[in-house]
């Protein structure tokens, strides 16, 4: 059958070839292929970016240029390898092809621990040579979790970090510590990598780090 408005065909009775009708809807249930590993939607681009284990290490370094993404997101979740207690963690990143280790790091945060319904008194410094994650925060017969959110890494403007951790400290009795972390890297090149180590204890866990345009 044919539909006609006037002497313009508008509609014919056929069978769309599967080109146009990928470009009109695609339907039915897909069963097979494989699905990108970037997903876009409202003007967004999301990306995992990569991921690792680790085992015993006292050095983490992702291995990652954090590329052309205006977010970052690291999830880590690590545990020391030691029952005699534990230390605490710190991260620094690249620019320029070396580890920041000189006063470029300007950081604090505030925290709460579960025997305490006052905040911790937390750390601060406006000059040091890394990023503190924690304050008191590693466990060894318990996992710390640790959310960072790093925005414009790949800009010409000053990175700023946040960190929300989650996990045991040690000083005797098992207590749920939580903190927030606010860092800013005091220099305006690109985070090339990014390197989390502790201060006592090797680590053993994973790491995620995603990708937002």
């Amino acid at each position: 059958a044919t539909l006609k408005m006037g002497s313009t065909t508008v509609l014919t009775d056929t069978t769309l070839a599967n080109g146009v009708q990928d470009n009109i809807t695609r339907l039915g249930t897909v069963t097979t292929g494989t699905v990108s590993n970037t997903v876009t939607g409202d003007g967004l681009a999301f990306k995992k970016i990569g991921s690792a284990t680790f085992s015993t290490t006292s050095t983490i370094d992702l291995g990652q240029d954090l590329g052309s993404y205006r977010i970052h997101k690291l999830y880590v979740a690590v545990k020391p390898n030691s029952t005699g207690g534990a230390g605490n963690i710190e991260m620094r990143v690249k620019i320029g092809d070396a580890w920041l280790s000189s006063a470029d790091y300007s950081y604090n945060y505030i925290g709460m621990r579960s025997n305490s319904i006052n905040p911790v008194v937390g750390w601060a410094n406006d000059a040091n040579t890394f990023f503190k994650l924690t304050p008191d925060s590693s466990r060894a017969d318990s996992r710390t979790y640790m959310e960072i959110t790093f925005h414009d890494a790949t800009k010409t403007e000053e990175t700023g970090i946040q960190c929300n951790v989650m996990g045991y400290n040690h000083d005797g009795a098992k207590r749920l510590l939580s903190t927030t972390n606010y860092c800013k890297v005091k220099n305006t090149g690109v985070v090339q990598d990014i390197r989390i180590y502790p201060t006592n204890y090797p680590l053993t866990g994973q790491w995620e780090l995603y990708g937002i345009v």
